[in-house]
């Protein structure tokens, strides 16, 4: 059992939202906390303990924005630490401000699936190379394969143009190099060389 509270188009959105979880303490008594966001992203304050303790006059004031959400927490799971106090925000792709009431009683799995996603066997490496969270594998995974779709017709475009100025491809492939992805086609050097120099650009 917990209070949530959310507010947007609020000229003082904090302060309605501090209102609005002191009328919700009922709800939960372990910890509070808002978020807010305006044009310069996120501000935040939160911490364990009740509502009046938790905001000060000073903290408040550095919650600008008029969109905000509130969480008092009754701890069902949990340490009931810091790290338990809502709202959660996730600082990537773009930022995400969240809170809820109940248990999400399949966060691990959940978890598993999101970094995890089935084009995962592409980059085999992310998990050891990202097992401290720095960055998750989920996107990762993504970027990897962006820059594949990217790199690859590029470079393949190279070989394209040299057939079609006659230039032969001595050879040509792609491949992962630790965490980075190459791509490469290599033309024939003479012919390259005796070729006019616009076919040259074009190739290159």
């Amino acid at each position: 059992m917990c209070g949530v509270v959310g507010l947007i188009g609020a000229a003082e959105a904090a302060k309605e939202a501090f209102l609005g979880l002191t009328t919700l303490q009922h709800r939960g008594q372990d910890a509070a906390g808002i978020l807010t966001y305006d044009a310069d992203g996120f501000h935040s304050v939160k911490n364990v303990g009740l509502v009046d303790s938790v905001f000060t006059r000073d903290n408040t004031s550095t919650l600008s924005g008029n969109m905000a959400i509130g969480h008092v927490r009754y701890s069902t799971i949990g340490k009931g630490d810091l790290n338990d106090v809502q709202p959660f925000l996730l600082s990537y792709p773009f930022g995400l401000g969240l809170v809820h009431n109940g248990n999400i009683v399949n966060c691990s799995t959940l978890a598993k699936e999101l970094k995890a996603p089935i084009l995962l066997p592409l980059v085999p490496y992310v998990d050891r190379l990202f097992g401290n969270n720095i960055l998750p594998p989920f996107y990762f995974t993504y970027w990897i394969l962006i820059i594949a779709i990217i790199a690859i017709p590029h470079e393949f475009a190279h070989g394209i143009f040299a057939r079609l100025n006659k230039i032969k491809v001595r050879s040509t492939g792609f491949g992962f190099l630790g965490p980075f992805l190459a791509a490469f086609v290599e033309p024939d050097e003479k012919q390259m060389e005796k070729a006019p120099i616009k076919a040259q650009m074009s190739i290159l």
